[in-house]
C-alpha cells in the first residue's frame, strides 16, 4: 500500500468549532451592541441628487454665419463625460458654490464655528494623522467638508450625470446639487463665450492693423501714380486711355476722309455722266439747291403754260425760257460748290487724321516707358486690394464674435434634466440593516476565529505527518526533549503520600503498575472519561508522566507501550487515556496507539465514536485523515485499531506497524502504544518499544516480576517494579520496592 500523509479533517474541524459557543456568543452579542450604539451616536444625513445630460446644444441658428465650421457637431463619448465629471468636481466649480451659497457662514461647513479642537483631535494632528483647521480659512473649511460629502458619477449607459450631496439638513443638500449643476451648466456656456471673447479682442486688432495698412497703401499707390503720370482715368491709367481714344479719333477720321472723298466722286461722277446732279443726295440736301429746284419748278411750269399760248420765239416765251436755263446753270454751280466743300472736308479730314497719327506715335514711345512703372503700380494695387479682401473677411467675423459676446447667447453643451428636491427620509443612519450587518459581521468573525483556532490546535499536534515508508527503518535516537518541570495536574489533598521510585543502578525502562481487579474496574467504565478529576489517579498517572518525561530526557525514550496482565483490557484503556491526557496538559505531544487486537474501550474513555483506523489505513480502506482523530478535551490524538480483524489485516499489523510508528515518533514528543489484555505467562510483544508499563493486580505481582526480570535479562530492559494499591474515591498510594 502506498503511504499517505495525514492531513486536517474538516469535519473534524467544523465539530471542533461547535466548542467556541461562548466566544461566538460574545462575538455576536459585542456586534450588537456596537451596532446599536453606532445607530445612536451617529449624525442624521439627507441625500439627494440632480442630473445633468451632457450633449451639444449648438443649432444653425445661433451665429450669423449659419455655414460656420464650429457649427459641426460635438461627439460626446465616454472621455468627454469623465472630462465634464471632473470640471464639476474641481475647485474653482466648488469656489463658486461656497461663494454663491455663503457655506462658510453655516455650522455644518465650519467645524471650529462655536467649537474648539477636542483633546483626541488635537493628538491626531500632532502626530500627523489630521489637518489642524485652525490653520484653514472658512472658505477652506467649507470646502473641505463640501468635498467630503459630494459624490459625482456618470449614470451607466448614459449621458446622464449624476450630482449626489449629502448633508445633515435636507434643505442644505438640495440646495448645494442644485447650486453645482447651475453653476456647470453655466461654466459650459462660459467656456463657449471665452474663446469668442478671445477671438473677438483679436479680430479688432487684426480689422486696426489692416485699416492702418490699407490707407497707407491707398495713400503709396496715389502717389506714385502722381510721380510717374500714372493718373487713372474711367477704366485704365490717363496714358493708356489716351491711346485708346487717339487710336479711336484716327479711325474716326480716316473714315471721315474716305466718307467725304467718296461722296465728292460721286457727284463728279454724276455731273460727268448726266450733266445733272438730280440723283445727287448731297446736292439735293444743299438748302440753296433746294430753293433753286423750287425756282426750277415754278419757271417750267410758267413755260409750259406760255407754250400753250405762244410760240417758242415769242418775246415771253424766250423770257420764260432763259429764266429757266439760268436757274440750271445756278443749280449746277451750287452742285459743284457742294463737290468743292466735300473736297475740303476730304482735305481737313486728312489733316486731322495724320495729325492723329503723329500725336499716337508720340504716345506710343511715352507710354512703352509708363507701362513698366504701371506693372509696379498694379503689384502695388493687387497687394492693396488683399488687405481689403481680408480686412473685409475680418470685419464679418467680428462682426459674428460681436453678435456671440453675450454668454445668454452662447448655446452650450450640457443642460438639467432633474432638480434635486429636500429628501423627506434620511439616507443613514438605516437601523435595522447597521445593526444587522454588524451582527452579522460579529457572527461571521467568531466564526472564522473559531475556525482558525482549531485549524491551528490540530496543526500543532500534526505538523504535517508523513508515513515515509511500510519497511522498518534504522531506530536513530531523536533529540532530547526540552520539558518545564513536572507538576500534578490537580494537586493532591493532604492525605496522598506520595514515595519518591527508588533509583536502580540503570535507567528504569520498565515499571509495574498494579490496579484493581477487572471486575471493579469494569464498574466504573463510565466515568472513566473524567478519570483525570480523581486526585488519587492523577496523583499516580502525575508520576508516570514525569517519570517519562525524566526518561525521555535521559535515555530518548519516545515509544512507550502500555499492556496489562490480568487486570483486563478495560484497566490500561483507563490508564493510557488518562496518561494520554496528561501528557497533552503538560504541554507534550502525544499519540495512543490502539493495537489491542482483541479490542478495547479507548475510543469510548475519549468519547469518540467508532471509526476506521490502523488496521484498515494499512489495508489500504482508509486514508490516515480518516483513522487519526483528536480528544474533544485535549490536544492528544488517537489512531484508533479499526473495523478490521482478519487474519491478512493481522498479517499487515505484524509486518508494517513498526513503520508507522517510526513516522509517528518523529512527528510527536510521545507515543504510547497500547497492547491491551496479554497472557499471565512469559508476554509476547507484537512491536518493539523504549520503555514499557505493565498494569497488574496485587495477585499477579509476582508474575509481572518475573516477566520484568525475563526482559531485563537479556539485557536490552531494566526493570524497576512498583506496587499500585486498588484504586478508590479517596487515594491511591505508589509503593517502591526493589
Amino acid at each position: 500500500m502506498e503511504n499517505q500523509a495525514p492531513s486536517i479533517n474538516l469535519l473534524d474541524v467544523l465539530r471542533g468549532t461547535g466548542r467556541h459557543k461562548l466566544l461566538i456568543l460574545v462575538f455576536v452579542i459585542l456586534s450588537f451592541g456596537a451596532g446599536m450604539a453606532l445607530v445612536a451616536t451617529s449624525a442624521t444625513i439627507y441625500t439627494t441628487e440632480a442630473q445633468v445630460l451632457i450633449e451639444n446644444l449648438a443649432s444653425p441658428f445661433d451665429r450669423v454665419q449659419a455655414g460656420d465650421s464650429q457649427l459641426q457637431a460635438l461627439t460626446i463619448d465616454d472621455r468627454e463625460i469623465l472630462s465634464q465629471i471632473s470640471v464639476m468636481r474641481s475647485r474653482d466649480l466648488a469656489v463658486r458654490v461656497v461663494a454663491a451659497l455663503n457655506l462658510q457662514d453655516r455650522d455644518e461647513f465650519d467645524s471650529l464655528r462655536g467649537k474648539t479642537v477636542s483633546a483626541v483631535k488635537d493628538i491626531l494632528i500632532r502626530w500627523g494623522f489630521s489637518d489642524d483647521p485652525r490653520l484653514m480659512t472658512p472658505q477652506e473649511r467649507a470646502l473641505q467638508r463640501y468635498f467630503k460629502q459630494l459624490n459625482v458619477y456618470q449614470v451607466p449607459l448614459s449621458n446622464v450625470v449624476a450630482v449626489k450631496y449629502s448633508a445633515n439638513d435636507p434643505a442644505t443638500a438640495a440646495e448645494v446639487a442644485n447650486a453645482l449643476a447651475n453653476i456647470y451648466v453655466t461654466s459650459t456656456a462660459e467656456a463657449k463665450a471665452e474663446p469668442t471673447a478671445r477671438a473677438r479682442e483679436w479680430l479688432g486688432r487684426q480689422i486696426t492693423d489692416l485699416r492702418k495698412k490699407v490707407s497707407a497703401s491707398d495713400s503709396q499707390i496715389e502717389s506714385y501714380r502722381a510721380q510717374y503720370g500714372l493718373l487713372k482715368g474711367e477704366t485704365s491709367t490717363l496714358g493708356s486711355q489716351e491711346l485708346s481714344e487717339l487710336n479711336t479719333q484716327i479711325t474716326l477720321a480716316e473714315t471721315a476722309r474716305t466718307e467725304v472723298e467718296a461722296r465728292a466722286r460721286e457727284i463728279n461722277k454724276i455731273l460727268s455722266s448726266k450733266g445733272t446732279v438730280d440723283a445727287s443726295t448731297d446736292v439735293l440736301n444743299s438748302t440753296n439747291v433746294q430753293r433753286l429746284r423750287e425756282q426750277q419748278a415754278t419757271s417750267a411750269r410758267k413755260v409750259a403754260e406760255l407754250s400753250a399760248t405762244y410760240m417758242p420765239n415769242h418775246p415771253k416765251m424766250m423770257a420764260a425760257q432763259n429764266d429757266l436755263t439760268n436757274i440750271n446753270r445756278q443749280i449746277r454751280s451750287e452742285a459743284l460748290k457742294v463737290v468743292e466743300g466735300l473736297n475740303q472736308q476730304a482735305k481737313i479730314a486728312k489733316a486731322r487724321e495724320d495729325s492723329l497719327r503723329a500725336r499716337l506715335e508720340e504716345m506710343k514711345g511715352s507710354t512703352s516707358t509708363a507701362n513698366l512703372d504701371d506693372v509696379k503700380l498694379q503689384a502695388m494695387i493687387r497687394d492693396s486690394t488683399a488687405d481689403k479682401a481680408l480686412l473685409e473677411s475680418l470685419l464679418l467675423r467680428y462682426v459674428d464674435a460681436n453678435a456671440r459676446q453675450d454668454i445668454s447667447t452662447q448655446p452650450g453643451f450640457a443642460r438639467i434634466i432633474q432638480v434635486a428636491d429636500a429628501p423627506t427620509s434620511p439616507s443613514f443612519p438605516k437601523t435595522g440593516p447597521i445593526v444587522l450587518l454588524l451582527t452579522l459581521a460579529g457572527l461571521a468573525l467568531s466564526l472564522g476565529l473559531s475556525f482558525v483556532l482549531e485549524i491551528m490546535n490540530m496543526a500543532s499536534t500534526l505538523h504535517q505527518p508523513v508515513l515515509a515508508s511500510a519497511l522498518p527503518t534504522p531506530r536513530a535516537a531523536p533529540a532530547p526533549l526540552v520539558q518545564p518541570a513536572p507538576q500534578a495536574i490537580i494537586k493532591p489533598p493532604a492525605a496522598i503520600e506520595p514515595v519518591d521510585v527508588s533509583e536502580p543502578t540503570k535507567t528504569p525502562v520498565l515499571t509495574v503498575l498494579p490496579v484493581g481487579d477487572t471486575a471493579s474496574a469494569n464498574q466504573d467504565l463510565m466515568r472513566m472519561s473524567v478519570l483525570q478529576d480523581s486526585y488519587g489517579l492523577n496523583n499516580a498517572v502525575d508520576k508516570i508522566a514525569n517519570w517519562a518525561i525524566e526518561l525521555h530526557n535521559t535515555s530518548a525514550m519516545r515509544l512507550l507501550a502500555v499492556a496489562s496482565l490480568g487486570g483486563g483490557e478495560a484497566s490500561s484503556s483507563m490508564v493510557v487515556v488518562a496518561l494520554a491526557r496528561a501528557f497533552a496538559a503538560k504541554r507534550v505531544r502525544a499519540v495512543v496507539v490502539d493495537i489491542a487486537a482483541q479490542g478495547s474501550s479507548v475510543e469510548l474513555l475519549f468519547g469518540l465514536p467508532q471509526g476506521p483506523g490502523l488496521a484498515d489505513l494499512l489495508a489500504g480502506k482508509a486514508d490516515f485523515t480518516k483513522v487519526i482523530v483528536r480528544d474533544p478535551t485535549s490536544s492528544a490524538h488517537l489512531l484508533r485499531f479499526g473495523f478490521e480483524h482478519s487474519e491478512t489485516s493481522a498479517a499487515l499489523l505484524v509486518k508494517k506497524t513498526e513503520a508507522v510508528l517510526g513516522a509517528l515518533r518523529k512527528i510527536y514528543d510521545l507515543v504510547i502504544i497500547h497492547l491491551g489484555e496479554h497472557a499471565t505467562g512469559a508476554m509476547s510483544w507484537p512491536v518493539d518499544y523504549e520503555a514499557a508499563l505493565l498494569l497488574a493486580p496485587a495477585k499477579l505481582l509476582s508474575n509481572a516480576t518475573a516477566v520484568a526480570q525475563i526482559l531485563s535479562s537479556g539485557g536490552e530492559v531494566v526493570a524497576q517494579v512498583a506496587r499500585l494499591e486498588p484504586w478508590s474515591a479517596n487515594a491511591v498510594k505508589l509503593q517502591a520496592s526493589a
